[in-house]
């Protein structure tokens, strides 16, 4: 009996609608059970009823609590991805002008046409260098006392062995050359409208940097060309 009594009380509640409509469905058609349930004929029609409002509750019960399968389910593609520009957040914005070249079927080194570049971000640090390929054109400016802008580059697997730089400017200017350990390799300077130009010897596949300074009052814009020789 305990049994019984505890399955009832864990079926679900429209179980247990269901089972009461039924008994008082019972009640009402039998009437006397065994001289221990005398409903009378009031009693009976009132069993009617509650037995079928509880049957009625436990079948609506039962139907909101089943899960609605769909007949099919539609397929949705998945969105498309837009194309991604290939940008570069570590190096500085730059316009590049330059004609599209055909990489040589040999392992001889290739002249490529000079291209023009604007620097366009602070480089004044030499962890902020702004990398340039040999043979362009840098167009910049330094306008504060003492300011300076840092550049990188890197020579070819087989260079010519000499590095030529040129800066156009009309300020005094300072150019220093530094290797990948920010060793001083070669510098020199011009007053005035002079350009500053000289060489150096360097190493194939090897790292370097280059500061450009600003040493008067005056400043303004430069054009910096680092190329082979």
């Amino acid at each position: 009996m305990d049994e019984i009594i505890k399955g009832i009380f864990a079926a679900p509640l429209a179980t247990i609608f269901v089972v009461a409509g039924m008994i008082f469905l019972f009640v009402a058609a039998v009437g006397n059970i065994s001289g221990k349930v005398e409903p009378g004929s009031r009693g009976r029609v009132i069993s009617g009823i509650l037995g079928t409002t509880f049957v009625i509750i436990g079948v609506l019960m039962h139907l909101q609590q089943t899960p609605t399968i769909p007949m099919s389910a539609e397929k949705i593609p998945a969105a498309e991805k837009p194309s991604q520009q290939n940008t570069s957040s570590g190096s500085p914005q730059a316009t590049i002008v330059s004609p599209q070249t055909t990489p040589a079927e040999s392992d001889k080194p290739q002249t490529l046409p000079s291209s023009t570049r604007e620097d366009k971000k602070s480089n004044n640090e030499i962890t902020a260098a702004y990398k340039i390929v040999l043979g362009d054109t840098i167009r910049a400016r330094l306008d504060k006392v003492q300011d300076r802008a840092f550049f990188s580059f890197k020579t070819s697997t087989h260079p010519t062995g000499t590095i030529r730089v040129i800066l156009r400017k009309r300020f005094y200017a300072d150019v220093t050359v530094y290797d990948a350990v920010e060793r001083k390799v070669a510098e020199s300077w011009q007053i005035g409208d002079d350009p500053v130009s000289f060489s150096f010897d360097s190493s194939p596949n090897t790292a370097y940097f280059l500061m450009v300074k600003r040493n008067d009052q005056a400043g303004g814009e430069y054009e910096l060309v680092v190329r082979e020789e």
